[in-house]
């Protein structure tokens, strides 16, 4: 059954390319990332004005 147990461990791998989605700055923000460095990621955060 051990065999089993490591199959399962596996399927997180699979979600893992879920998360491959690209987001956009909207979105994030809207998941409530307000982290400047990981928003100056996004191209878009550069054409916002102050």
């Amino acid at each position: 059954m051990s065999e089993m147990d490591d199959s399962i461990e596996t399927t997180p791998q699979s979600a893992g390319s879920a998360s491959a989605k690209k987001f956009q700055l909207r979105e994030v923000v809207e998941m409530g990332e307000y982290d400047p460095e990981y928003l100056g990621t996004f191209a878009e955060w550069h054409t916002l004005s102050r």
